[in-house]
Formats: structure tokens, sequence, C-alpha cells
């Protein structure tokens, strides 16, 4: 395994990751992700509130049944058995005013599977999510508000977030969004995301 990060600045990254198998001499996954967001600091009273507009993408590959050396026609082997990943994480926050913020994220599958005696999946959206985030003029309390298309479930969901300063938060899909959707970048964990939640996929 080899993962590398390059952060030059504070506001721009690149993260690249890769499994490699020496016994099959081939690659078996890698992802390579960068970030960049505006070199903007936010007012103290706004620091766990609002953040520089950012924009970051990600691309993950793994290779078709990577889980090798199972027992042919076992349940681990058809439980493993798969086409692969081939995966666009993308978003971007838009920080429209010192109070207000838009935000999406989207997943995106390249794969094609097909399943015996069903029609042929396609490459699609795996999830795409959109916020409006507005601040407080008291700087006490924030809301998100919000839709989630996920692929996998077939539902469109509201979203609805109350965040009270120093009292954490409550509502409906929300907690951590968007926070949760920098999570998944490659070789940049410990990037600036989007601390708008103060503090998943």
């Amino acid at each position: 395994d080899l993962a590398l990060r390059l952060t030059p600045v504070r506001y721009a990254g690149l993260g690249y990751g890769a499994t490699v198998s020496f016994q099959e001499r081939k690659l078996v996954g890698q992802s390579v992700g960068f970030f960049l967001e505006e070199p903007w600091t936010a007012p103290p009273e706004l620091k766990n509130l609002q953040q520089p507009s950012m924009v970051m993408a990600a691309y993950r590959f793994v290779t078709e049944n990577a889980s090798r050396g199972l027992a042919p026609n076992s349940a681990e082997e058809a439980l493993f058995r798969n086409v692969g990943v081939q995966e666009l994480s993308a978003g971007v926050y838009l920080r429209l005013a010192d109070r207000l913020g838009v935000s999406y994220f989207s997943r995106y599958d390249f794969t094609r599977n097909v399943v015996p005696g069903r029609e042929t999946i396609g490459p699609h959206f795996l999830e795409q999510t959109f916020l409006v985030r507005l601040l407080s003029r008291c700087n006490c309390w924030a809301l998100d508000v919000g839709v989630r298309d996920r692929y996998d479930t077939g539902s469109l969901d509201a979203i609805v977030q109350f965040t009270l300063v120093g009292l954490g938060g409550g509502g409906t899909g929300g907690n951590g969004m968007l926070r949760g959707s920098f999570g998944a970048l490659p070789g940049l964990a410990t990037a600036p995301q989007f601390r708008a939640q103060g503090g998943r996929r």
C-alpha cells in the first residue's frame, strides 16, 4: 500500500493512494484527489460557523474481483465477487456572504454492471446532495436545509439541521453532512474540510 499527501499551502492539497499486488504483479486499486479553497480567513466570531469557498474532486479505482484466493463457488466468493469500482466524488462549497453559503456534493459510478436476468446497470450518480446554510446575526445558531438523492434507495430526502453554537445540533439526515462529504477524499483525511459543522459517508 502507498499513500501520498501534498499540501504546499494551507488552501490547496493533492492526495494519492494505491494498492499493488506483487503476487499478481498488478495494480489492484488507486485513488487520487485534490482540494482548493480561497485563501480567506473567517472573522473570529464566525470561525466555527463559516468557511472559505472550496472545491474538491477525487477518483477511486478498484480492479474487478480484487479479493482473490477465495474458494470457488463458496459463499465468500459469491459475496466478494464484483465488477470493481470506478467512482468520482466531487463537491463544492460557495460562501455567498459571511452568513450564507451553498454546497453540492456528488458521487458518480462509471462501471457497467451486467446482472443475469436483469437489465444492465450503466454509469449513474450514486448520490447527489445540495445544501443551503444560513447563519444568525448573533453568531449563535446555523440552519442547514437541502435535499439528497440516493440511487441505492431510490429516494429523494429532505435535510434539515439546526445547530446551536456550543450545544450541538438536531435535525434529519444532516448531521455532519458538510464535513462528511469531503471525508472520502483519498490521501487528504486531515486536510481542511467543511468546517461549517464545527466540530461521514
